[in-house]
């Protein structure tokens, strides 16, 4: 600390003179180091804190590296994690993005020929079937087009397991088992066949034979319509407003359930066929009653079937309450009727609350998004739709100014990208940036009555403003007043002298 200064040397800043022996030897190899790399610049010295500084990019000779491509990269970046992040970010590169568009258009067309597979007719001619489109060739169609979307499917999760940074959160993550689902029983379901994955055809009878496991796995193929959720910004915030609408929804279905309930006991008591109120001549005229078979038998008519039991009643009372109304069960005497004027009004105000929660949370996550992909454009400055290490310690030192970062959190650059970095590509996508938003920022809280109070303050300041304005209006004008005065007497002691 008490070393002596060295020369300064013809090389060196001006700078590095007030530097000790130790740290101007440092400085010189450094310097000569650069200058064999044919560098002419050093950064300047500065007193900031290590934890406050950005993290260094490598601009040197890296350029080329396949990184560079999509901004500024780690580097000891792989080429497992270029592979991860290329399928699973669409924002890390051009070729990313291509490839989730081929992805969606994928799912699309596969969708696409799930619905139309079901008009197929199952026949050699289309008359009285369902179905317009003919056996042959649209089941062979149908049945390649199955075999190209679910190699296409299979190979993009076997390369994303195979690069991901940890196979179980992999595996048993919600997407992730949805993209499994979607093809995983094609294949199990095929090879257990006899012949192994036939091809569609007719038999002899005219029948169609040779498609049990195409048939088989059509339900299932259902769930690639789960995968737009992926790729979709839209059903994101849909199933965010759904999340935080939980509890609300949580007591929708309770009140429902206590409403339904005694609704149902009620109308039961009413309408149930032993009932005083329910006539044979009343069944009779509304066709609620029953019958007897060509055996003899008697069959149940719809007042059984709807109101025979507490349990049986529950349709009633959902699509009722519901306001539905699907009319296949519907109370026949006049005091039925007047519960059942009750259960829709009250179906109407014990909908009408939660349902409007659910629509004001899915409002708030639209006017989040927005604020978000606001701030994340202006704290994207390379334009590259991701937010690197520089990008990021700059918005940490804005929040650290603003005071709304957590205290019990650790801010480090590397920290937060080791935790967020979903990818593992050395940036964060937006869906990235939102949640380290949520998880170290400290919400601002409006309080209403402060911001009243701010308010009137802002008021009576003005306020003030204006009675001083005034109060300097008067002075000013009582001034000019009195040098017109002053004029006046000048001119007219000036025209008695004349006259003299």
């Amino acid at each position: 600390r008490s070393a002596k200064l060295v020369p300064l040397h013809h090389q060196l800043p001006p700078h590095v003179l007030s530097l000790p022996v130790g740290a101007s030897s440092i400085i010189k190899l450094a310097w000569s180091l650069m200058d064999m790399n044919g560098s002419s610049s050093v950064a300047p010295i500065t007193n900031e804190k290590p934890e406050d500084k950005a993290p260094a990019i490598v601009t040197a000779t890296q350029s080329n590296s396949p990184a560079a491509d999509v901004g500024q990269r780690k580097e000891y970046e792989t080429l497992r994690e270029r592979i991860y992040a290329t399928m699973e970010d669409p924002g890390y590169s051009s070729t990313a993005k291509t490839i989730s568009c081929v992805m969606m258009l994928v799912i699309v067309f596969s969708t696409i020929c799930f619905i139309l597979e079901s008009e197929v007719c199952q026949a050699e001619s289309c008359n009285g079937t369902t179905g317009f489109l003919s056996f042959y060739p649209s089941a062979h169609f149908f049945y390649f087009a199955e075999w190209v979307s679910v190699i296409i499917f299979t190979a993009d999760y076997m390369i994303r397991l195979c690069t991901c940074p940890n196979v179980f959160d992999f595996a048993f993550g919600l997407m992730n088992l949805i993209d499994l689902v979607a093809w995983l029983p094609f294949w199990i379901i095929g090879a257990t066949q006899t012949p192994a994955y036939a091809m569609p055809s007719l038999d002899s009878s005219g029948s169609p034979g040779g498609v049990g496991f195409v048939r088989a796995v059509r339900l299932i193929r259902v769930f690639r319509v789960f995968k737009v959720g992926k790729y979709s910004v839209g059903i994101q915030l849909f199933g965010g407003a759904i999340k935080h609408s939980i509890q609300p929804m949580g007591i929708l279905v309770l009140v429902l359930t206590v409403a339904m309930i005694i609704f149902s006991s009620i109308i039961w008591l009413i309408e149930r066929p032993g009932s005083a109120l329910v006539t044979d001549e009343l069944l009779d005229m509304t066709g609620m009653g029953g019958g007897f078979d060509v055996n003899g038998t008697m069959t149940p008519g719809m007042q059984d079937i709807c109101f025979g039991t507490i349990p049986s009643a529950f349709w009633w009372a959902l699509t009722t309450m519901t306001t539905v109304g699907y009319g296949d069960c519907y109370p026949i005497t006049w005091i039925g009727k007047i519960v059942t004027v009750f259960a829709m009004i009250g179906g109407v105000i014990v909908l009408a609350l939660p349902i409007t929660v659910l629509g004001s949370n899915f409002a708030k996550m639209v006017e989040m998004y927005e604020e978000d992909a606001a701030d994340f454009a202006v704290l994207d400055e390379s334009g590259d739709g991701q937010v690197d290490e520089v990008e990021l310690f700059e918005f940490l030192k804005v929040k650290r100014k603003e005071g709304v970062i957590r205290s019990d959190v650790d801010t480090k650059v590397s920290k937060l990208m080791e935790i967020y970095d979903t990818a593992g590509n050395g940036t964060l996508s937006l869906p990235d940036f939102r949640r380290l938003q949520t998880e170290i920022i400290i919400p601002k809280k409006v309080d209403p009555v402060e911001e009243i109070q701010k308010l009137g303050c802002v008021l009576n300041k003005h306020e003030d403003q204006f009675e001083k304005l005034n109060e300097k209006l008067d002075r000013l004008e009582g001034s000019i007043n009195a040098l017109v005065g002053k004029l006046r007497d000048s001119r007219g002691g000036g025209l008695q002298m004349t006259a003299i």
